[in-house]
């Protein structure tokens, strides 16, 4: 748990300072890593941090809200960029400051529209094939 700082309030609809659970992970692939990421949480939603330690690393988190915390998420909008590895993210990664990366900025919402989970994820250029598919309105012209 931390205090929410600006951004995160933003994101996440709650007040600076408010508590929010961040789970950090490294992504393993052939022994390296492969993906970096940050998923933070209104602490008011998901007040059981020893369950998150436990299951987060057995099962997906979209399954642990809802099984554990009875909590869905309807829809995510993510924003996809490439950008240089600042130091602290080529640490994690294990690369050069300033290689390419993914980054990935998620916001995941209940069917009520509240944010439930603010995601940044980093990813190693060349292992990941993302694919988005996109649909019309049906409308004819």
């Amino acid at each position: 748990m931390r205090p929410a700082d600006l951004e995160l309030a933003q994101n996440l609809q709650v007040m600076v300072d408010d508590p929010v659970l961040e789970v950090e992970r490294t992504r393993i692939a052939d022994g390296k890593p492969a993906a970096y990421t940050l998923d933070r949480f209104p602490g008011v939603i998901v007040s059981d941090v020893d369950a998150i330690k436990s299951e987060a690393s057995r099962e997906s988190l979209y399954s642990l809200l809802r099984d554990r915390f009875q909590l869905v998420v309807s829809y995510g909008i993510a924003h996809i960029t490439c950008l240089e590895a600042p130091p602290i993210i080529a640490q994690k990664l294990d690369l050069k400051v300033g290689a390419p990366v993914l980054n990935l900025k998620q916001i995941d919402f209940t069917a009520e529209e509240k944010p439930a989970v603010y995601t940044m994820d980093y990813y190693v250029s060349g292992i990941f094939d993302f694919v988005i598919f996109r649909k019309g309105g049906g409308i004819r012209f």
